[in-house]
């Protein structure tokens, strides 16, 4: 998305990072590197990142979860972010 819109896009705006793998991990190399971006975009990264490993046991084909850890996790994720979106908001 960067690379499409640009960095001036994102600068002084709140990013989350949700990363996606088939693997245990997560796709974590990836978002340590996201969050590393967005600061030297200017943007304000939030410290939580999703993680999400093994998205086929996560996840169906539509979106919707599987896994009821799963799903709390989610809601850990985005509650905590919409909170620090109105917080830069404001």
């Amino acid at each position: 998305m960067i690379d499409i819109f640009g960095a001036a896009e994102f600068a002084d705006k709140p990013i989350g990072v949700a990363s996606v793998s088939t693997g245990i991990l997560g796709g974590i190399k990836a978002a340590l590197s996201l969050q590393q971006i967005i600061l030297s975009i200017n943007g304000y990264p939030f410290p939580k990142m999703l993680l999400t490993g093994e998205v086929d046991k996560q996840v169906d084909s539509t979106g919707n979860a599987l896994n009821p850890v799963y799903e709390r996790k989610v809601e850990t994720f985005l509650i905590p972010f919409l909170n620090f979106v109105a917080k830069l908001n404001n």
